[in-house]
């Protein structure tokens, strides 16, 4: 089941194909929840503006003691994205302009490599598996957008499901 965490912009068509090239997605698929977020670039400031936020509690080691991802958890993922693919799809989002990454659940899985393999041969989909450094450089960047603190000695923190990214800018 997705959670609408914000309530689409205020068009309630799906955008012209010349605004999709403005379109962008991403999805984090963490510990507990798959998040979707869909954005427009705005050509004229170069800021995001969102128009569709959706969650989804898939809980990828819910049913496991071990650290694979056991099959319920697999059928979890698959549908919830399943769902943002029928989302992007509505919306126009190229293909091209969408990312799907993954956190410390599938990076710390032992069954890694079939669980998106299964991925790939029923959805498609290409999912990056992000480093622990990586995943902290997304989350700062992610900053910046809503706090441009540039200038300053900043510490972030994201306490997830599985990790606790920290990462320390200094200007």
């Amino acid at each position: 089941m997705a959670i609408n965490l914000q309530p689409p912009a205020t068009t309630t068509t799906a955008p012209s194909s010349s605004s999709a090239n403005n379109l962008f997605a991403a999805v984090d698929m963490g510990t507990n929840s798959f998040k979707l977020l869909i954005v427009h670039a705005d050509p004229t400031t170069g800021r995001f503006i969102a128009l569709d936020r959706l969650k989804s509690p898939v809980l990828l080691g819910r049913d496991s003691l071990s650290t694979s991802i056991c099959s319920p958890s697999q059928l979890r993922a698959a549908e919830a994205l399943r769902h943002f693919q029928q989302i992007l799809h509505l919306r126009r989002v190229p293909l091209s302009h969408s990312r799907f990454v993954t956190t410390s659940a599938v990076r710390e899985a032992s069954n890694q490599s079939s669980f998106l393999r299964h991925i790939f041969e029923t959805l498609g989909l290409q999912i990056d598996v992000l480093s622990g450094q990586g995943e902290a450089r997304l989350i700062y960047l992610g900053i910046l957008q809503f706090h441009p603190v540039h200038d300053s000695t900043v510490l972030t923190i994201d306490i997830g499901g599985g990790s606790v990214p920290e990462t320390v800018c200094c200007s």
